[in-house]
């Protein structure tokens, strides 16, 4: 392995498109995908919107965002991407143009990958099949994901956007969840005004259907 990506060793195999990979196998899938790093700084353009895609890649540090500009030029944010997060898989396997533009969030290092050359690989390759397999997973993930996103920009109401985006996050076992994103931050995702969404969620606490401890927060 390159001596720069040897502090990354264990990241980079937690990522699902590593699952299965032992690390005396890690040098030979890396060059299979022939992956190279690359860093940004914060605010730096990762990857411009119809821009052609030629590689996913894995965050190894920092945090990569994605968005794109509404017909009313605002910035609608797709989903951020930390640490051990993959990105770009499905353009990348299309070899299509980029629909979002992805730009670093604060300082970051990215680890860029061929997944399109596992497309097509002979089944005799146990290591390009494996790799395929993980992609198919990976892909389903996020398919996943923008599914959830669509049924949260079809409800009209603020409120509605709210209880649906609240009603699918990690709660504990108390009841209890941590909001992963700022307000600021869940606006944009919400795809609403900062100062609406402030004055709902303090609505939602008086009405007694949240409660709020900072980040924490439960539906009662």
């Amino acid at each position: 392995m390159k001596p720069l990506l040897e502090p990354y060793q264990d990241l980079i195999r937690s990522c699902p498109l590593f699952a299965g990979i032992g690390a005396e196998e890690l040098d030979a899938t890396l060059r299979l995908l022939r992956a190279h790093m690359r860093s940004f700084e914060r605010g730096e353009t990762v990857l411009g919107a119809g821009e052609p895609v030629a590689y996913a890649g894995l965050v190894l540090e920092g945090e990569i965002e994605g968005s794109f500009v509404s017909e009313k030029f605002n910035q609608v944010d797709i989903e951020r991407f930390g640490a051990g997060s993959l990105f770009g898989e499905a353009i990348a396997c299309l070899v299509r143009t980029s629909p979002i533009q992805l730009r670093a969030a604060e300082a970051s290092t990215v680890l860029f990958l061929d997944v399109a050359s596992l497309v097509g690989k002979p089944q005799n390759d146990p290591l390009g099949a494996r790799l395929l397999s993980n992609l198919a997973l990976s892909l389903a993930r996020k398919d996943a994901f923008l599914n959830m996103k669509v049924r949260i920009l079809s409800q009209r109401g603020l409120r509605d956007r709210i209880l649906v985006y609240l009603q699918n996050l990690p709660f504990e076992k108390d009841g209890w969840a941590t909001l992963p994103l700022t307000q600021t931050e869940l606006a944009r995702y919400l795809s609403v005004n900062r100062s609406a969404l402030s004055r709902e969620l303090g609505r939602m606490v008086d009405e007694g259907i949240i409660q709020m401890d900072g980040k924490n927060l439960r539906i009662l």
